[in-house]
């Protein structure tokens, strides 16, 4: 059966048609500036973030759920410890970010260092022990972008070498401990600002370094062979005066 429309009833459906197209590219300009001020200011939404390692995107929105955070700069704390994480690349999407946790992951630390941006200025603690890091950790790219950093631990991983040290000016506490094939340490830039060191269970034989550590309370150095000159020099030095805790054999 055909239908017929009166001019009138041609008229009204046409003037539907265009306010419905009018109203729907309306919404799309209007959701297109949203977007366009959201990330000008830096509040992008958590779900809008792409990271290439699924165990990692996996933990940021768990964390960011169980948090009840929606955007970027409310995620502060991520702890991502034994997630099976191999790849960092992407976090520093997080631009807030003041504490990461890492450890215990199969991580290839050179993803940290593939993003085009900073991992963060406002990073103050980054744990990445027992993420199987091995051999020299020589001027990375990764520590001269952390300024504010307070806080180190590659404990129980197999270094080799820790030269890159100098960059972290405001550096007070580092966890070297359990990397047995560690024979060298650089910390003659940190002696202002280092207060608790743990190199115990390393290679390292000198320790000269330590006793122009001026702020250092806290130094374990058991598990490793100790010269007894050593010793008594340190029972001397300056150092002596504010060190409040001194682990140099195990049990001690």
């Amino acid at each position: 059966m055909n239908t017929f429309y009166t001019r009138q009833e041609l008229l009204f459906l046409s003037l539907l048609v265009l306010m419905t197209l009018t109203s729907l590219l309306s919404s799309q300009i209007s959701i297109s500036k949203s977007q366009n001020i959201e990330t000008q200011s830096g509040s992008v939404a958590i779900n809008q973030l792409s990271f290439s390692d699924t165990n990692l995107a996996q933990c940021i929105k768990q964390s960011a759920v169980a948090a009840k955070k929606v955007n970027v700069k409310e995620i502060t704390h991520l702890h991502c410890s034994a997630k099976g994480i191999k790849s960092a690349e992407g976090i520093s999407q997080l631009t807030a970010l003041k504490e990461l946790d890492l450890s215990n992951n199969p991580l290839d630390i050179n993803t940290l260092t593939k993003d085009s941006k900073p991992l963060g200025d406002t990073l103050k603690r980054l744990d990445l022990s027992n993420t199987k890091i091995k051999n020299h950790l020589i001027y990375n790219p990764l520590l001269k972008r952390l300024p504010e950093l307070t806080e180190l631990d590659l404990s129980n991983n197999d270094l080799s070498g820790v030269r890159f040290l100098n960059e972290l000016k405001q550096l007070k506490r580092l966890d070297l401990s359990n990397n047995p094939s560690l024979k060298f340490v650089n910390l003659r830039n940190n002696k202002e600002s280092l207060r608790q060191l743990n190199l115990s269970n390393t290679n390292v034989s000198n320790f000269s370094y330590i006793k122009f550590l001026d702020e250092l309370t806290d130094l374990d150095i058991s598990n490793n062979e100790l010269n007894a000159d050593f010793i008594e020099q340190l029972s001397h030095s300056r150092m002596a005066s504010h060190l409040t805790r001194l682990k140099q054999q195990p049990g001690k």
